[in-house]
């Protein structure tokens, strides 16, 4: 039987790659548990719209990262650790899922080297097929 809190686990260690996790986590020592999913749910991290697709399959979907026209990641949902239906399984077991809730996973494949660090002005896109493309412009921090 396959031990998917210990692959939880290990994915943590995998996961701090995330930009959701550098940017809240690396920056600050004071969280150090080693968790993942509370580091893609702060306000202002989500970058999702203008509208939720319901009814949208992700199983063999590409999905395509691009920083100012430039290509960073391109990959198949197949390549992904944790299937969709398994982390909402997983997910629901420890709390509750709620119509709407958003279960922000990550995307599949590794991005470039060396990785790019996000600027102001830069425009960052995700593509994935079937559903088009989200584009999310890089502002400035707050109070900076």
């Amino acid at each position: 039987m396959v031990n998917y809190h210990l692959r939880l686990r290990r994915l943590a260690s995998a996961a701090s790659e995330s930009s959701f996790r550098q940017f809240t986590f690396k920056k600050s020592n004071k969280a150090k548990d080693g968790q993942w999913a509370r580091a893609k749910s702060f306000d202002t991290f989500a970058p999702i719209g203008p509208w939720i697709e319901t009814e949208f399959d992700p199983a063999h979907r590409r999905v395509a990262s691009r920083l100012n026209g430039k290509p960073i990641q391109d990959a198949s949902t197949d390549l992904m650790l944790f299937d969709v239906p398994f982390v909402i399984s997983y997910f629901s077991s420890c709390m509750t899922l709620l119509p709407g809730t958003v279960i922000s996973m990550g995307s599949p494949g590794v991005l470039q080297e060396p990785r790019p660090f996000l600027r102001p002005g830069d425009m960052v896109e995700v593509e994935v097929d079937g559903l088009g493309v989200l584009c999310n412009p890089v502002g400035s921090p707050a109070g900076g």
